[in-house]
């Protein structure tokens, strides 16, 4: 095996890797893409190491497209397909996340919320 460099440019050149289903895109890889640019050629960062981010694709593209998004991500790209349909639907899930960013950037708490104001109303009578 080559590097990681060398395995994206080998990808393109035979069919493309499939993933079989996308289930989640993690926050750190969310806002890698542009919405537009991800809704026009349905594809989504998925994943990045070691200079290299894996994009998920619906359907495989030329080398003007992998360049494209090389000069978008500053990365060299390592295509993957996935369903058409679980990509629209990542897609959309982003889409909802961005117009309503209080329930993605939600703070995570240990006490629920009850919890905390009965612990902030002792610590006021003490």
């Amino acid at each position: 095996m080559g590097t990681l460099k060398e395995m994206a440019y080998l990808a393109r050149s035979g069919p493309l890797p499939r993933l079989p289903s996308l289930r989640y895109v993690p926050v750190r890889y969310r806002r890698w893409l542009p919405l537009s640019v991800a809704k026009r050629y349905q594809c989504l960062v998925i994943g990045a190491a070691q200079g290299v981010a894996t994009v998920a694709l619906a359907h495989s593209g030329d080398a003007a497209f992998y360049a494209l998004l090389e000069e978008l991500t500053a990365c060299t790209v390592f295509p993957v397909l996935v369903p058409p349909s679980a990509l629209r639907l990542a897609i959309k899930r982003l889409e909802r996340d961005r117009r309503r960013p209080s329930l993605s950037m939600r703070p995570t708490y240990f006490l629920h919320p009850y919890q905390i104001r009965t612990l902030s109303q002792l610590s006021l009578l003490s």
